[in-house]
C-alpha cells in the first residue's frame, strides 16, 4: 500500500491541489456541494502522505495552535452546555477553523508554485454566481402579456433584482463579501502579474470589478457596500503611494467619492439604516441607562430549548404588561439583551450549546418580536464568541484577527491586510462563524494567506517574533 501511494505521490498532489481550485471556485456557488469536494480533498491529503515532510514544514506554528485551541475551546463549552444537540452542530459547522490550517500548513508544493490560480478559480466562480444571479432575474423578470414579451422585475413591494430575490446561492451579506475580497483579489493580481500594459487584462480587470460593484450595490448589503468602499480607496491608496501618479490617482478618488454618494442616496437598505440612526433617540451598542431599569436577571440555570420558547405567546393574563416593541435598529436591540447576558457568563460564556436558547428567553421577555420569531443570533462575531465562550474565547479570537493584521503592515501583504480588514467589518455586522458560508470562506483564505502566502515570500517570521 505504502509503495503504491509512493509511486503515485505526484498523482495525490495534482488531485489535492485540483480539489482545491473547485473548492476555491464552488465556494460563491454550491455551498451544499462542499462538504463532498472538503471530504475528497482531506483523503487526497492523506494519501499523499510524507507526513515527517508536512508536519516539519510548518510555518507560523503559534498561529496554527491558536486556531486549533480556539476549536478545542469550543468542544470544552459542549462540558457545560445543556443543549448538546444544539452545541455538537455548531461544532460540526465551525470543524474547517481546525482542519483547513492543517490541510493548507501542510500542503504540497504546487500550491506555493501555483498560489495565484486558487485566487483566479475563486474570482471566476463570483463571475458564475453573479451572471447566474442575473440571469436567474432577469428570467423571473419576463411574462408573456397578449403574445408580447414583458420585462417587469417588481413584485409586489419587492424587486427580483435586490437583495435575497437576487442571490440565489448565499445571504446576501456572505455574497457582498465574496465579491469584495474578490474585488481586492483582482487589484494584488493586477499589480503582482504587472499587466498595466496590456490592453485585454485591462478590460478583464476592469469589467471584473465593475460587475462585482454593481453586484454588490444591488444585493445591498450594508456591510458588503461599507467593505467594498474599504477596498476600492485602500487599493487607490496603495497605488497612489507606490506608482506616484497623482493625476490619475486624483481623478479617480473623485470619481469613487461620487459612487460612495450615490449609494447613499439611492440603495434603499442605505438609506433606511440612515433614517433609523438618525431617529434614534440615543446610538450605542449598549443602551446601559434602558437596561438599567428593568431589574431583569436572567438565569443560566434555567433551561430554556427552542422547543419550549412559543414564539407567539401572549400573556393573556397581563396583558397591560407587554412592553411596546423597541423601534430600534434591530441589531442593537439584540446587543443590548447579548450584553446583559455576557455580564452573567462573563469568563466562562454560556457554552456553544446554550446560546441560543438564552438569547430566545431575552428576546420573549424583550418583546423583541422579529429576533424571536426568526431565531436570530447575536449578528456580531465578536459578542457571539464573548457569550459563548466568555472572556478567553473573545481574547483568542482577537488575537487570531490582530496578529496577521500587524504583520500584514510588516511585510506590506496588502492582500491579507484586506481580507482581516473585511472579515473585521463583516465580524460587527454578522456571526460569520456561526454559518457555513461564513466559516469556510475564513478558514480556508485566512489559512491560505497566513500560511501559505508567508511561505512563498518567505517574509513571515512570525515564530520568533511571537
Amino acid at each position: 500500500m505504502l509503495s503504491i501511494i509512493r509511486k503515485n505521490r505526484a498523482l495525490f498532489n495534482k488531485i489535492n491541489f485540483y480539489l482545491a481550485l473547485i473548492f476555491a471556485f464552488c465556494l460563491p456557488l454550491y455551498k451544499d456541494f462542499l462538504p463532498y469536494i472538503i471530504w475528497l480533498w482531506s483523503i487526497s491529503w492523506v494519501l499523499e502522505g510524507d507526513f515527517k515532510n508536512k508536519f516539519s514544514n510548518f510555518n507560523n506554528k503559534n498561529i496554527l495552535l491558536l486556531l486549533l485551541i480556539f476549536y478545542i475551546f469550543h468542544i470544552v463549552g459542549l462540558l457545560y452546555s445543556k443543549n448538546l444537540e444544539v452545541g455538537f452542530f455548531d461544532i460540526q459547522v465551525k470543524f474547517s477553523i481546525f482542519l483547513f490550517p492543517i490541510l493548507l500548513c501542510g500542503s504540497n508544493y504546487l500550491y506555493k508554485k501555483n498560489y495565484n490560480k486558487i485566487f483566479f478559480s475563486f474570482i471566476f466562480g463570483n463571475i458564475a454566481a453573479s451572471l447566474i444571479c442575473i440571469g436567474s432575474a432577469s428570467f423571473r423578470s419576463i411574462s408573456i402579456v397578449d403574445n408580447f414579451f414583458v420585462f417587469n422585475s417588481s413584485f409586489g413591494w419587492s424587486n427580483y433584482f435586490t437583495y435575497a430575490n437576487l442571490s440565489i446561492f448565499q445571504h446576501p451579506s456572505y455574497f457582498a463579501m465574496y465579491l469584495a475580497f474578490a474585488t481586492a483579489i483582482l487589484f494584488y493580481l493586477f499589480d503582482y502579474e504587472n499587466k498595466f500594459s496590456i490592453i485585454r487584462y485591462k478590460i478583464f480587470y476592469i469589467t471584473t470589478v465593475f460587475l462585482f460593484f454593481v453586484m454588490i450595490f444591488l444585493l445591498s448589503s450594508r456591510a458588503g457596500i461599507i467593505s467594498e468602499f474599504f477596498v476600492l480607496f485602500g487599493s487607490l491608496f496603495i497605488y497612489t503611494i507606490k506608482y506616484k501618479k497623482i493625476l490619475n490617482s486624483s481623478l479617480f478618488f473623485i470619481f469613487l467619492c461620487f459612487l460612495f454618494f450615490f449609494v447613499l442616496n439611492n440603495n434603499v437598505r442605505v438609506k433606511k439604516l440612515e433614517n433609523e440612526l438618525l431617529h434614534t433617540n440615543h446610538i450605542a451598542f449598549f443602551d446601559s441607562s434602558k437596561n438599567s431599569n428593568k431589574n431583569i436577571k436572567f438565569s443560566n440555570k434555567q433551561n430554556t430549548t427552542k422547543d419550549s420558547v412559543s414564539v407567539n405567546k401572549i400573556d393573556s393574563e397581563n396583558p397591560n404588561k407587554i412592553k411596546t416593541e423597541d423601534k430600534r435598529n434591530i441589531r442593537l436591540q439584540i446587543w443590548d439583551v447579548t450584553y446583559e447576558l455576557i455580564k452573567e457568563h462573563f469568563f466562562t460564556g454560556a457554552g456553544a450549546g446554550d446560546i441560543k436558547d438564552e438569547l430566545i428567553a431575552c428576546y420573549e421577555k424583550e418583546n423583541i418580536n422579529e429576533a424571536k420569531i426568526k431565531y436570530f443570533n447575536v449578528h456580531n462575531q465578536f459578542l457571539e464568541t464573548f457569550l459563548g465562550q466568555g472572556l478567553i474565547g473573545l481574547i483568542m479570537l482577537v488575537l487570531i484577527i490582530l496578529i496577521p493584521f500587524y504583520f500584514s503592515f510588516r511585510n506590506r501583504n496588502y492582500l491579507l491586510f484586506f481580507f482581516i480588514l473585511l472579515i473585521s467589518i463583516n465580524f460587527v455586522f454578522e456571526s460569520m462563524l456561526n454559518t457555513i458560508s461564513g466559516v469556510l470562506f475564513f478558514a480556508f483564505f485566512y489559512s491560505m494567506l497566513v500560511f501559505i502566502e508567508g511561505d512563498k515570500k518567505n517574509l513571515s517570521n512570525m515564530d520568533s517574533s511571537l
